[in-house]
């Protein structure tokens, strides 16, 4: 994590990292008479306030000669950083070498997908030099500034065939939010890779639903209803086998989504009078209309024609 102190009526500011494992506090620069000694943060008697982000996503702001105060970081704090897109050859491995990227424009966002991220906002008062009043015990409460979202899917399969895994495409997700203000931005759109659950298919419901989680900066739509590459496109990868004649057979189903009409009635981001787009939550849950049906060599849609459909783009491998 990284670690920004303030003390407002001195216009005392320090920052640093620090470090779980070790609890310790590394500063990137000391401010008499608030030092680091033994693993532990030393300030005067006073009020601070205190911010704490993952320390890979603030690398610009964690340069201190450029910025005069705390605000001033958050203001100019863009979560995540450009560098973290990974070239699509670099996931390409292992059973992922089925994968069809359809979405070539753009790189995938490292880890991303995987998990929110938070920041730290929090004010606290030090005793004088006392070490049980160090920035260990300061509590701090933690805002997402990437939006958990929730895709279910309704799924069914051939009696014969049995899913072996499903994985997720999710392309049109911002290039970065500012902290301070949650305002994106949408020129560039990057791609988050997640995982659906296949021992948590809710075989309850009729039909059965898969669900899957990813978290986003914030979802660009696509710009025609007939486009199946580019943003806002959800591209579902299913590992199926069955048996032919006594054989184990294993085939990958391939089948993308366009989201147009289901971002436009729960938008992810929205642009204000002066044309500066913001998230319009932290949580999004997206039900898709229509059935994925899978089949041995293909997915098909079942549902209303006139709602949104599956694509289906398979490539016949059977190993």
């Amino acid at each position: 994590m990284a670690i920004f102190l303030e003390r407002s009526r001195h216009h005392m500011f320090i920052c640093g990292a620090w470090n779980a494992v070790s609890n310790s506090f590394v500063p990137k620069r000391l401010i008499d008479p608030v030092y680091y000694s033994d693993g532990n943060l030393y300030a005067p008697t006073g009020e601070w306030r205190l911010v704490a982000a993952p320390e890979k996503y603030v690398k610009g702001a964690l340069n201190i000669e450029k910025y005069e105060s705390l605000q001033n970081v958050l203001d100019n704090m863009k979560i995540p950083d450009t560098e973290l897109g990974i070239e699509y050859t670099h996931i390409n491995k292992g059973r992922f070498r089925y994968w069809h990227d359809r979405n070539g424009y753009s790189k995938y966002y490292d880890d991303l997908g995987s998990s929110p991220i938070l920041v730290g906002n929090g004010a606290f008062n030090v005793g004088e030099y006392a070490k049980t009043n160090d920035v260990i015990n300061v509590p701090i409460s933690m805002q997402p500034v990437t939006q958990e979202v929730t895709v279910n899917i309704p799924i069914s399969k051939e009696d014969d065939i049995e899913i072996d895994s499903i994985t997720a495409e999710m392309s049109g997700i911002c290039k970065y939010v500012w902290v301070s203000t949650r305002e994106v931005e949408t020129s560039t759109t990057y791609k988050v890779i997640f995982p659906i659950d296949k021992e948590k298919i809710d075989e309850t419901r009729k039909p059965a639903v898969a669900s899957g989680v990813f978290f986003a900066t914030g979802i660009v739509s696509p710009q025609s209803k007939a486009l199946i590459t580019g943003p806002g496109i959800l591209s579902v990868m299913v590992f199926i086998h069955f048996f032919d004649k006594g054989e184990r057979k294993t085939r990958v189903l391939e089948a993308s989504l366009n989201m147009l009409s289901l971002i436009a009635d729960n938008p992810s981001i929205l642009a204000d009078d002066y044309g500066r787009v913001f998230q319009t939550a932290d949580k999004l849950t997206y039900d898709i209309p229509v059935m994925m049906h899978l089949t041995r060599t293909k997915v098909a849609s079942i549902g209303d024609a006139g709602l949104d459909h599956w694509v289906d783009q398979t490539q016949i491998d059977v190993e």
